[in-house]
């Protein structure tokens, strides 16, 4: 699996991938920074796996992980296998993205809900 994940993709083949759901969630996800701590980075990583799946999902991982100044290709790698083995037994947590994909986006924006 490690092997995709390590190719440079551009927002717009991902984009071209994606249902119209999954690019309001992308849109959301653009604007979290991935240099945020380890136990986060990784819970978002589970949200991830649960709007994109697998493989989409590892790019989608990729890409928003990227930018980060702890960013290490391999080890995000290794992460998003993990995270696939685990997260079929969890549940998206994020709250604004399970309205989206559920077709409730218009209940706000998510950072005027949330409140701190």
């Amino acid at each position: 699996r490690n092997a995709p994940l390590l190719d440079n993709v551009s927002e717009e083949s991902l984009r071209q991938e994606m249902t119209d759901k999954q690019q309001k969630v992308f849109d959301d996800l653009k604007t979290q920074s991935s240099d945020c701590p380890r136990e986060q980075w990784f819970s978002v990583g589970i949200d991830i796996f649960h709007v994109f799946g697998a493989d989409l999902g590892g790019k989608v991982f990729l890409y928003w992980s990227k930018p980060g100044k702890t960013f290490q290709p391999q080890s995000c790698a290794n992460t998003w296998d993990y995270i696939c083995e685990i997260a079929p037994d969890s549940e998206l947590w994020d709250s604004h993205w399970a309205d989206i994909m559920r077709g409730r986006s218009d209940l706000g924006a998510r950072r005027g809900m949330l409140t701190g």
